[in-house]
């Protein structure tokens, strides 16, 4: 946990690990009451950490709960007891989970249409996807790694469906599937190009980090210079241009901030919107 305003002041909190105070495999951090979630899809458990409390190096973070669902790439959380789920799921794009781990409702579809027959999870890969909350109102939006669509969508937490505002696609996914152990799997091509790296949003914008680059060793595609951003109903507001090429990005207030290195440690850059 890094204080923006003196750097060097940070509280080293987890590890990559299988212990009691480490993370197999964390998915994107969002905030809740006493400080902030983490689901660790190694664990299958969305984990809470008390920010009034981690300094203390005996503390551990609270289990909120284990699934059973596997293959979860990305939470938002809906209500005190129902959160929204991407992944790669064989059945729907979206799955709403309750505070048990339970699934309770499947919605939505895989954004891309495919030539020809795939299993669910070379579609899912295909298709992985980033998903941030609107500070306002009951929507999410959608980004795809593989792919360059930005989907928006109005959520009913009644009745637990999602419909579609509005979807913008630059390219579908170009990949291969190569059979490991007589099952084909997601297998990147020479023309496999790269399209969204992360999301984020404010009451009013949806902030969308753009690679577009091919996925070769001699192009940097895990990293972008523009940001494409939307209004909730899904039009183009206007586009950033980074002057450091970042691998991530998220909004507060009137910050952007951004995660780039210059061939050494990372740092982060923080803009002022306009």
């Amino acid at each position: 946990i890094i204080d923006i305003d003196n750097p060097e002041d940070y509280i080293y909190l987890s590890q990559r690990g299988e212990g009691p105070r480490e993370i197999i495999n964390p998915s994107r951090i969002f905030l809740s009451n006493e400080g902030f979630c983490v689901f660790d899809g190694g664990k299958s458990t969305l984990f809470n950490f008390n920010m009034q409390e981690i300094q203390d190096e005996k503390y551990l973070p609270e289990s909120i709960f284990t699934t059973t669902i596997s293959a979860i790439v990305t939470w938002e959380q809906l209500t005190d007891s129902i959160y929204i789920t991407t992944g790669i799921f064989p059945e729907n794009r979206f799955y709403f989970i309750d505070n048990n781990g339970q699934l309770i409702a499947r919605n939505g579809s895989y954004p891309f249409e495919f030539n020809g027959e795939y299993p669910f999870h070379v579609k899912g890969m295909a298709s992985l996807s980033a998903m941030v909350k609107s500070l306002k109102e009951n929507k999410i939006a959608t980004s795809t790694l593989y792919g360059g669509h930005i989907g928006i969508y109005e959520l009913d937490v009644q009745e637990l469906t999602c419909r579609t505002i509005s979807e913008t696609n630059l390219f579908s996914p170009q990949f291969s599937t190569q059979d490991y152990e007589g099952t084909p799997n997601f297998s990147p091509t020479p023309d496999t190009r790269w399209g969204y790296l992360s999301i984020a949003a404010d009451e009013n914008y949806i902030y969308a980090l753009y690679s577009g680059k091919l996925q070769r060793r001699d192009e940097e595609f895990d990293t972008g210079s523009i940001i494409h951003v939307f209004d909730w109903e899904g039009k183009p507001a206007y586009e950033i241009k980074l002057d450091k090429p970042a691998y991530c990005l998220d909004v507060y207030q009137d910050k952007l901030y951004t995660l780039y290195t210059d061939n050494g440690p990372f740092d982060i850059a923080v803009y002022v919107l306009p």
